[in-house]
């Protein structure tokens, strides 16, 4: 109950940011730019109403965006991940090159050879 009270009153997490309308209007986080205040939801958590990048518009709470968990609208956020999923694939596949077998046997003469020098360099 303690701390439900100090939670209500901003006591309860000193690193929590209380930012004023003034401060924050016209302020991008992320690909969004806030716009203007709202009134706040059920849980009382003040909401501003966000411009993303694309164009659309969205009230989001504030401590969602102060904390970085939505710096963008749904779409952009989808368009980027398969943007970060297509990145990962091709670098999958270049780890992933599988060698002719006249390239693995290329391969494993240059390493008999090696062997053979280190042997012979050390006779």
């Amino acid at each position: 109950m303690q701390i439900a009270r100090q939670t209500k009153a901003g006591r309860a997490f000193p690193r929590a940011v209380h930012a004023t309308e003034d401060d924050l209007l016209g302020q991008t986080f992320g690909m969004r730019t806030i716009i203007a205040a709202t009134v706040p939801g059920a849980g009382r958590t003040a909401m501003w109403l966000t411009q993303c990048q694309c164009g659309a518009e969205h009230a989001v709470p504030g401590d969602k965006i102060m904390t970085g968990h939505r710096l963008a609208c749904k779409a952009c956020s989808n368009r980027e991940k398969g943007k970060r999923r297509i990145i990962a694939n091709e670098q999958k596949k270049q780890q992933k090159k599988f060698l002719s077998f006249a390239e693995i046997r290329a391969r494993d003469r240059q390493i008999a050879a090696r062997h053979a020098e280190a042997e012979a360099a050390f006779v």
